[in-house]
This record gives C-alpha cells, structure tokens and sequence, in this order.
C-alpha cells in the first residue's frame, strides 16, 4: 500500500499522521510556554536502600504464582483457570497487590515513605491540586508524543514484519468481559485506578528514587522507563511488543520526568491514570455504543 499514492486508506493515514505531527509542535510550543522542561533542584536526602526496593519488587512478582499455589492446592480453581488468568481471578490479583503494596509501604520507615509519595516535604492542600493539576496537564503535552510514536512504530511494524498493531495484554483482558456489566465495571476501574496506583509506586517511588542516588537524575529516568516499557513484554503480543514497548517507554519518560519535576507520587499517578481512562472510555464507547 503506498501512502502517499491514491489508496484511500494510505491517504486517510497520512492525514492522521500530518494532524499527531501539528500536535506535536503544539505539545513543543506549550511546553516551551509553560517552561516545563525546567527541573527544580534534586532531592539530596536518599533514605530508599536496595532492600527495600528488592522487597517491592518480590511482591510484585512472587505475589502472582504464591496467589495461583493457593488456589489451586485449596481446590478452588483449576491449573488450566489459573494459568489463563482471566476475569474475577485477575481482578482478585490486583486487588491483593493493592493490599500487599499498601501494607509494604505501612511497614516502611516513615522518611522513605514520605520521599516516595512527597519528596521529603509534608503534602499540603496546594501541592495535593498543584500535582493532580500537573498530571493531567502533562496528559496535554504527553499523548501528541505517544500517538506519533505508536503511529510510527506501527508503520514500521507493518512494512517490516507485515502485522497489524495488537492491543496491550490488559486492553485484551477488558474486551473479554464486555459481556459482563460487572466485571467490565471491576477491570476497568483497575485499570484506571489501581493498576497506575502499582505501577508508579514500584517503580517511580521505589526504582527511580533509588536509582537516582547511584545514576544521577537522566540516568534513573531513562533506565526506570526502560524497565517499565520492557515489563509490558508478553509472548501473546508476538511483534507488537515493538510498538507497545517503544510507546510505552515514551509515556514512561514524561511520567519519570514529571516525578522529578513535582516531586510528588501524586502527579506521575494522575498521568499515568488519565491515559488508561482515555483508553477505557474509548473503548467503553467502541463496544457499547
């Protein structure tokens, strides 16, 4: 298919194209505006240690299979159920990481606690709006960036490897239960809100903020968005980890670089939040209208 030729589907794409780069130079000229590229001073004060780290992250991988163990050795569920993960069990899952993070963070020292969530400064009502407000500002300048990356991988994807983009593991997860009104309700309320509540914890509050004291600022950005991004890998998702990956590491970016400017956990979750609502209303309205 040739894009720039007369199939119409080549010409629509183009067009989409040229409206996400005006978009871009708008998310550049805002950016400029606003002087959002400045950082403030680097919190000096590192109290996170790289036990308290690893203990996150076993929780966030052992929590899964020890969930799975119990299941099925209590007779509950089947291992063919277990493994496919669908549904109400998926739902439990994320809820039980939920749980698990809030204790963790519960049994924290109370200085790492206050640095993840609020770099080292007691929150107040003003930096409670100032961070929700930052978040979902930076959705305005953020998403021109993620669509142009996602188009562009998904035409390199196409013309390479001849695939069409896929949907990310936890989109799929939604669709299989749009028959159900209630879990429909239950996934994509995890989706927006618990899920980001996760994700920005473990490895904005925990990974970067640890990173940082060995890697300096640019370093624990970059690496924390590499490992976020390669996190998302599934087998399922065949070659459209590439677009999915290389987009997701671009939103990870600003959500590292937003940590960093707010110093607030707040701020990256609302981000990180509003792009999965974006998503799920879409798709709420795909299927049911």
């Amino acid at each position: 298919m040739d894009l720039f030729g007369g199939d119409s589907t080549g010409t629509s794409e183009t067009i989409s194209l040229f409206v996400i780069i005006l978009l871009v130079l708008g998310s550049i000229w805002l950016c400029r505006r606003t002087r959002f590229h400045t950082l403030p001073p680097p919190i000096e004060f590192h109290p996170i240690s790289f036990m308290q780290t690893l203990g996150a992250f076993l929780i966030y991988f052992l929590l899964l299979p020890i969930f799975i163990l119990i299941l099925v050795f209590s007779g509950r569920i089947q291992v063919k159920e277990a493994l496919a993960g669908e549904g109400w069990l998926q739902s439990i899952l994320v809820a039980s990481l939920f749980v698990s993070f809030v204790g963790y963070c519960a049994l924290i020292k109370p200085a790492t606690r206050l640095l993840i969530f609020w770099g080292n400064r007691k929150p107040t009502r003003e930096r409670v709006v100032r961070s929700i407000g930052a978040g979902a500002f930076t959705w305005l300048l953020s998403y021109p960036w993620v669509l142009l990356v996602s188009s562009v991988t998904a035409l390199i994807a196409r013309f390479v490897w001849h695939v069409e983009s896929v949907d990310q593991v936890a989109i799929r997860e939604l669709k299989k239960v749009a028959d159900n009104p209630i879990l429909f309700a239950i996934t994509g309320f995890s989706i927006i809100f618990i899920i980001p509540f996760i994700e920005e914890l473990l490895f904005r509050g925990f990974l970067q903020s640890f990173l940082r004291k060995h890697l300096k600022r640019w370093g624990a950005l970059i690496t924390t968005a590499a490992l976020f991004s390669c996190m998302h890998f599934s087998r399922s998702q065949g070659i459209g980890n590439f677009q999915l990956i290389v987009s997701l590491f671009t939103l990870s970016l600003f959500l590292g670089f937003l940590y960093e400017k707010q110093q607030t956990l707040l701020a990256s979750y609302t981000l990180h939040a509003t792009f999965n609502a974006i998503t799920v209303i879409l798709l709420a309205f795909q299927i049911h209208v």
